[in-house]
C-alpha cells in the first residue's frame, strides 16, 4: 500500500459547507496504506450538521469504503490541534464523530454479522497531547471516534453487523486532551469511542 511519511500541518482546516476536516488526510477511501509520523499542529472546524454525517481527526478524518483484507495503518503520528464546530464550542454545529487520531470508520451494510466487510485498522504509538479541546456532535474521543455503516439509522440498527469484522488494534497509545465534549448526550472516551 501507499504511505504518507514525516509530514506537518501548522495550516487551519475550516470545512466551508462540509462535515469532514483532518489534519493529514481528510477521507481515507479504497487502499489500504500507512499515514506514519505526521503532526498536526492546526485547528480543524467543520461547518455543515446532516443526521449522522460528518468527522474530524487530528491525523485522519474518516475511514471509508474499506478494501476487503487490506490493512490502514496510522504510527507514529501526533494530534497538537483543536477540534471545533461552526461557532468553536458549540457541540451541535459540528461533525458528528471527532477524534485526536481517527474520527470515524464507516462501512457498506451488511445485511448479516458474517456478511460484513473485514479488513484491519492499526493505530500504533499515536499521542493527542495536552491542550488540545474536542468537539463533535455526537462522539469525541482521544485516539479514535466512532464505527459507523452507510445507513446507520434506518431498518433498526444495522451497525453491529456492517463492523463486526473489522479488527481494530490499538496499542501505545495516550490521550491528554483537556476537553472531550459530545453534543446533548456527551458522549465522550479517552481512547476508543465507540465499536459494536
Amino acid at each position: 500500500g501507499w504511505k504518507i511519511r514525516n509530514c506537518l500541518n501548522y495550516g487551519t482546516v475550516y470545512g466551508f459547507n462540509t462535515h469532514y476536516s483532518g489534519g493529514i488526510l481528510g477521507q481515507w477511501t479504497g487502499t489500504g496504506g500507512t499515514v506514519e509520523s505526521c503532526y498536526n499542529y492546526g485547528i480543524l472546524q467543520t461547518t455543515h450538521v446532516e443526521g449522522w454525517l460528518g468527522a474530524a481527526g487530528g491525523i485522519v478524518a474518516q475511514l471509508y469504503h474499506a478494501n476487503e483484507n487490506h490493512t490502514y495503518n496510522i504510527i507514529s503520528c501526533r494530534n497538537y490541534g483543536s477540534i471545533y464546530g461552526r461557532n468553536k464550542t458549540d457541540t451541535e454545529k459540528c461533525g458528528n464523530d471527532s477524534a485526536g487520531i481517527l474520527g470515524n470508520v464507516t462501512a457498506y451494510d451488511a445485511a448479516a454479522q458474517g456478511n460484513g466487510q473485514h479488513f484491519t485498522i492499526q493505530v500504533l504509538d499515536c499521542v493527542n497531547e495536552p491542550g488540545v479541546e474536542i468537539y463533535s456532535q455526537s462522539m469525541a474521543s482521544g485516539i479514535v471516534g466512532f464505527f459507523s455503516c452507510d445507513h446507520p439509522g434506518k431498518n433498526g440498527d444495522p451497525i453491529p453487523n456492517a463492523v463486526w469484522n473489522i479488527d481494530l488494534r490499538i496499542e501505545r497509545c495516550r490521550n491528554f486532551a483537556s476537553v472531550l465534549r459530545g453534543g446533548s448526550n456527551k458522549f465522550s472516551a479517552g481512547i476508543l469511542g465507540d465499536k459494536y
